[in-house]
């Protein structure tokens, strides 16, 4: 080593160590935000769907509720929630909440409480008739284990009111 680099000798060590410093606080908060701060999120679908299969004389309608785990992790689904958040409601801090029990009986039904793996979905089906979309709500979601509550899309929501009125209107003409 030339003489001339022996004063860069300590700068150069105090450099290494500071990137090194920097890099294994960096680790330490990413393995803290991991364990504490990284929760699975979940992709949640909504509406009135059309299913067909052979064995159906015709094809059966049912509001269908569809959630995905998109990860980091396993989580637990365990409640269906209502929600009525419209606007003049959230300003006046009126909302409605109300939990959902759905069709267990039903063989498209599915069963909650349920684990979701990473990449896992389940889909919860429920009948037209006597339906809680006319009764004005406008969000549908699930609890999780980590007791966040998912919520679906207004916009979803406000399809498939729409297609309840016109379910609805087609079975009176």
């Amino acid at each position: 080593m030339p003489k001339e680099w022996l004063p860069f000798v300590p700068v150069a060590a105090l450099v290494i160590s500071l990137i090194a410093l920097f890099l294994s606080g960096a680790n330490l908060g990413w393995n803290i935000f991991k364990e504490i701060g990284l929760r699975a999120r979940l992709r949640i679908r909504f509406g009135l769907k059309s299913i067909h299969h052979e064995t159906f004389e015709t094809h059966l309608s049912r509001f269908v509720f569809s959630v995905t785990n998109l990860g980091p992790g396993k989580v637990k689904i365990q409640m269906l929630q209502l929600r009525d958040a419209r606007l003049w409601r959230r300003l006046l801090r009126r909302c409605r909440y109300a939990a959902l029990i759905h069709d267990y009986k039903h063989p498209l039904g599915g069963r909650l409480p349920y684990d979701l793996e990473v990449g896992e979905g389940m889909d919860l089906t429920f009948p037209i008739e006597n339906s809680f979309v006319a009764e004005g709500y406008t969000h549908i979601g699930i609890s999780d284990s980590f007791g966040r509550v998912h919520w679906c899309k207004r916009s979803e929501m406000r399809e498939a009111h729409r297609a309840l009125l016109k379910h609805i209107k087609g079975k009176i003409d």
